[in-house]
């Protein structure tokens, strides 16, 4: 369905291009005198009120083609952001430790992940900092 609306709307853009192309302007120049003089004398008397009204006439078939294409083409639902989908496919390093199959996760709540990953690895290299204080406490006090 698509496909058609898009092969219509690329159908009538050009058709409404060479239509505004050939009409006279109103200077009398332009590409519609290019083509063999006045467009008067080649397409008739009342060609610039013609060509006027069928260029409305096209304009206004793109403009309801083009809406056309954007509803249908409106209608088809991600259930995934982009952002979610390439975390999902790939497994990316958050500060040296591999994440995999994250999928489901904001990048809100893999940046949570990450942080409290940090915190715990503080937290451990607190613990070994506070054992080996102690370990020099008691190795002075038996001094």
């Amino acid at each position: 369905m698509e496909v058609v609306l898009y092969v219509a709307v690329t159908v009538v853009a050009l058709m409404i291009i060479g239509l505004i192309l050939i009409q006279p302007s109103k200077g009398g120049g332009g590409l519609g005198g290019s083509f063999g003089g006045g467009g008067d004398s080649v397409f008739g008397a009342q060609t610039s009120g013609h060509l006027s009204k069928l260029t409305v006439i096209l304009v206004s078939i793109f403009f309801l083609l083009v809406l056309t294409l954007a509803i249908v083409g409106g209608r088809k639902e991600s259930t995934d952001s982009l952002i979610d989908e390439q975390l999902s496919e790939t497994s990316e390093a958050v500060d040296g430790s591999f994440v995999k199959d994250i999928k489901g996760l904001s990048v809100k709540e893999a940046k949570l992940e990450s942080k409290e990953k940090k915190l715990e690895s503080k937290e451990k290299d607190l613990e070994s900092k506070d054992k080996k204080i102690e370990a020099e406490a008691t190795a002075n006090a038996k001094k």
